[in-house]
């Protein structure tokens, strides 16, 4: 059925003012992901962490999503945690595609840390994020 509009506004003034608030909601979504990408694994004290024994067991049962025994509770992430955790499939299926070189640096860091310090962990974290 026919829209009926009783205003000046023509039709095609409405669709055009539509396809513009679509364009900017879509710049502003990719704008936010891609600082979000660039964000993690930047900034974050790896050396810190790693040398934390109750810091690298978070983050692993972050990772793994596992139970933290204290509260029965599934691991909370915090903010490093998070980033690792979007991070993992980047740098392990696409060769870390689009990553900067702190990134890469950092991620290089952490693996090579955990294949030698926490390998049966690591194979756990490989295998739930390698396609």
């Amino acid at each position: 059925r026919p829209l009926n509009l009783t205003s000046s506004v023509t039709e095609d003034h409405i669709t055009e003012k539509m396809k513009v608030s679509l364009a900017l909601s879509l710049l502003i979504v990719l704008v936010t992901v891609v600082n979000a990408a660039k964000q993690d694994l930047e900034g974050i004290d790896i050396d810190g962490i790693l040398n934390n024994p109750k810091l690298v067991t978070s983050h692993i049962r972050c990772m793994l999503e596992q139970t933290n025994p204290s509260s029965g509770k599934t691991q909370r992430c915090n903010s490093d945690g998070k980033a690792m955790k979007r991070m993992l499939p980047r740098v392990l299926n696409e060769n870390c595609s689009g990553c900067s070189a702190e990134q890469i640096q950092n991620s290089d860091k952490i693996i090579d840390w955990m294949k030698k310090n926490k390998p049966a962990d690591w194979a756990d974290i490989e295998r739930k994020y390698k396609n």
